[in-house]
């Protein structure tokens, strides 16, 4: 395959993690940075269901498709895997200008290591997770020895951070925790909240008719939660919390809108079956109508980092309850845009809402309508420090420092972002 050849003064390469927030992650960024035309955009699909290596050309980015290697009879490793991921791809782009590779998971690292042993380029990894042990010892300040934090599966983050050439936190809880637990200096951290354009601005919609619509009474309060349905996003917690709100509040249902393990939660739910209402996954466009209709956003997770959900919710100026829990808490200030729920430790080193507490909050969001609209004000207007275009321009200034002597920042003379031909070949 011939190396192709790019004369843009900027070439990224992003490997996306098509997981959660990650997932909406990338698309906000890549929508923000593909307005800029002296930078070319390679979105790196490994473990593609593409049947050959293919470079893919769309409007503002290019895909590139490198096909799976497990089957019944392949025994092939995955760190052979990824070192044929990598060689193909300098095959392709070894002689583009100014090579920045952007990595989003610690899953990733041995992908990462390869491209670092065959390219001349910069690496930038944001950490979207970390272990419930950071929280943990942020809570308790015990001691904190490095194998405990290891031993919870973050070796692949520090072989990260040691192969990185800058770190991107989410929150200054994760940046603190790896300053604090791997050493990583000042200089190598850039602290980038996420963000989030969120269009929907019909507010000439009667929210009483579109509950109609949707199958609920006008009269019906509703409590939303959006997200996978799981223990420790806290949707147990949630669920008995509920139960204990039906007491004082009878006329409110619960939604559930997420994807997850639906025979467990409707066990937990089987006595109050009327009660709670199973979405399964939604498009954003649906979850639109939601947040409009919900008269109380709850975001109940044991631990959480600078959660796309919660930015949404705050753009539809929803009342929310969220986890009083590191990370998660930077967003927020209690009593002024949300309530923040206390925690109550479960075991050795895991935190969860407090159950009682959160039902009460829960009754007095749905009895004191002016706190309600106090908080859906302050959230509406905290939102705009949430957005796709400070997240974008703060991570644009990081790719740009990376090769600062080399790249101007006047765009004015930029070329034009150059199309390349479609490729094919065996993986």
């Amino acid at each position: 395959m011939a190396n192709l050849k790019n004369k843009l003064k900027l070439s990224l390469f992003i490997v996306p993690l098509d997981v959660s927030g990650a997932s909406t992650y990338y698309n906000e960024l890549v929508a923000y940075i593909s307005m800029f035309k002296h930078i070319g955009i390679y979105i790196v699909f490994t473990d593609s269901n593409e049947k050959e290596f293919k470079i893919i050309i769309k409007e503002a980015f290019n895909e590139v498709h490198i096909p799976r290697y497990f089957n019944k009879s392949d025994k092939t490793s995955p760190r052979k895997y990824y070192d044929r991921c990598a060689q193909l791809l300098y095959i392709q782009f070894s002689a583009f200008n100014n090579i920045i590779f952007h990595f989003n998971s610690r899953l990733q690292v041995q992908f990462a290591q390869a491209i670092k042993s065959l390219f001349n380029c910069k690496i930038t990894y944001t950490i979207h997770y970390l272990s419930p042990k950071y929280s943990y010892y942020t809570y308790s300040d015990e001691s904190n020895p490095i194998e405990e934090i290891d031993s919870m599966g973050s070796v692949n983050i520090r072989k990260m951070i040691e192969i990185a050439d800058k770190i991107i936190c989410v929150t200054k809880f994760a940046a603190d925790s790896i300053k604090k637990f791997h050493g990583v200096p000042d200089s190598m951290i850039k602290l980038i909240y996420n963000g989030k354009n969120v269009d929907y601005q019909n507010t000439t919609i009667d929210k009483n008719y579109l509950k109609e619509q949707l199958g609920f009474r006008s009269s019906e309060r509703l409590i939303l939660y959006v997200g996978t349905l799981k223990y420790d996003k806290g949707v147990d917690s949630l669920i008995k919390a509920f139960q204990e709100l039906l007491n004082m509040q009878p006329n409110v249902k619960l939604i559930l809108a997420g994807h997850g393990n639906y025979e467990l939660y409707l066990k937990l739910c089987e006595s109050i079956l009327g009660k709670v209402i199973f979405t399964g996954q939604l498009d954003f466009k649906k979850l639109q109508e939601l947040f409009y209709i919900a008269d109380i956003g709850v975001i109940p997770s044991h631990f959480e980092q600078c959660s796309f959900v919660a930015i949404e919710m705050m753009h539809f100026g929803l009342p929310m309850i969220v986890s009083n829990v590191p990370g998660l808490k930077e967003l927020f200030i209690n009593n002024y845009n949300a309530l923040l729920c206390p925690m109550k430790n479960i075991n050795t080193h895991f935190f969860e809402p407090n159950v009682l507490l959160l039902a009460e909050e829960m009754n007095l969001l749905l009895s004191q309508p002016s706190l309600a609209t106090k908080l859906r004000k302050n959230a509406h207007n905290t939102a705009a420090k949430f957005s796709r275009e400070s997240m974008g321009k703060s991570t644009l200034e990081v790719y740009e420092k990376l090769y600062e002597e080399t790249i101007s920042f006047d765009e004015s003379h930029s070329p034009e972002n150059q199309k390349i031909n479609s490729t094919n070949g065996n993986l």
